[in-house]
């Protein structure tokens, strides 16, 4: 599902303990704008809404 001009994840450590996270993001530019009907992906994470 493609981002209309970026994306940002953001993983913040709450605690005391050191966490080591590892993870892996693929990618591909494109050459040109997508058509004007590409369908977007939205999506929002609060604290305290996860459950």
């Amino acid at each position: 599902m493609p981002f209309n001009k970026r994306a940002r994840i953001e993983i913040e450590n709450q605690n005391d303990v050191v966490y080591i996270q590892y993870f892996y993001i693929d990618y591909e530019l494109l050459p040109e704008p997508l058509s004007k009907d590409t369908l977007y992906f939205h999506a929002t994470l609060a604290p305290g809404e996860s459950n």
